[in-house]
C-alpha cells in the first residue's frame, strides 16, 4: 500500500529544498527521498515540480491575504498597519522557506504564478498606501509624508526579512516587528526639542560642576 502524506508536508519540504539547493537543482526524486515515499506516491499529490512551485506561490498569497482582510477587520484602524508587521514577522519564521520561494527569480515561476505575483504586489501596495493614507487622515501619521515612501518602507522591511531574521538571533520575531514600528512611527533621529534640552541641561550640569570645583577648599 502506498505511504500518502500530507499535502502542506509535501509544500513544506519542497520549499526547504528549493531554498536550500535551488528551484532548477531539485528534483522530484530530491523531494520525494525526503519525504521517504517513492515518486510515483509524490506524483500522486502532484502533478510536476513547477505544480508544487505553483501552489507553495498560492499558498502564500493565501496566508497574506488572509492577514490583510484580519488587518482591515480591526475596528482601530491606528492598529491596522502594526498588526500586519507582526503577523508577517512571526510568519517569517514559521514559513520562511515558502517566503523566500515566493520572493525568488520570477524566471523560475511558472507563468500563472508570475501573474499571481504581480497582481498579488500590486494589490498589497494599494491596500497598504490605502492604509497609510487613512492614518494621516486619523492624525496619528504625518500629513506631509509621502504615502508611497511609507508604503514601501514597510513592505520593503517584511519582504526583506527571510534574508536576515533567524531564530537564533539577539532578537526574536516579536522584538523585531516592535523595534520596527518603533522606528517607523517614531522616527530614528532623536527628536530637535529633546536635543535641545539635553544640550542646555549639560551646559548647566557644566556650569554648576565648575563653580563646586572653584568653591572647593584646597587642602593645605
Amino acid at each position: 500500500m502506498a505511504h500518502l502524506v500530507e499535502l502542506d508536508t509535501i509544500l513544506n519540504m519542497a520549499a526547504r529544498l528549493f531554498d536550500s539547493q535551488g528551484y532548477v537543482e531539485t528534483t522530484m526524486q530530491d523531494i520525494a527521498d525526503r519525504l521517504r515515499i517513492s515518486k510515483p506516491t509524490l506524483y500522486r499529490h502532484v502533478k510536476s515540480k513547477s505544480g508544487i512551485l505553483q501552489l507553495i506561490i498560492d499558498r502564500w498569497i493565501e496566508q497574506s491575504d488572509r492577514a490583510l482582510d484580519a488587518a482591515f477587520a480591526l475596528p482601530d484602524s491606528e492598529e491596522r498597519i502594526p498588526a500586519l508587521v507582526r503577523a508577517w514577522t512571526e510568519s517569517t519564521l514559521t514559513d520562511g522557506p515558502s517566503l523566500k520561494v515566493f520572493l525568488a527569480d520570477e524566471r523560475d515561476m511558472p507563468p500563472r504564478a508570475i501573474r499571481g505575483y504581480h497582481d498579488w504586489s500590486v494589490k498589497v501596495y494599494k491596500r497598504f498606501r490605502q492604509l497609510v493614507g487613512e492614518g494621516q487622515e486619523a492624525g496619528y501619521y504625518r500629513g506631509d509624508a509621502d504615502p508611497t515612501v511609507a508604503t514601501f518602507t514597510v513592505l520593503g522591511f517584511i519582504l526583506l526579512l527571510p534574508r536576515w531574521l533567524n531564530e537564533n538571533g539577539p532578537l526574536a520575531p516579536r522584538e523585531v516587528a516592535e523595534e520596527f514600528l518603533k522606528t517607523f512611527t517614531k522616527g530614528l533621529r532623536v527628536p530637535a526639542t529633546h536635543t535641545e534640552f539635553s544640550n542646555a541641561d549639560a551646559g548647566q550640569a557644566g556650569e554648576s560642576h565648575r563653580r563646586n570645583i572653584e568653591n572647593c577648599p584646597l587642602p593645605d
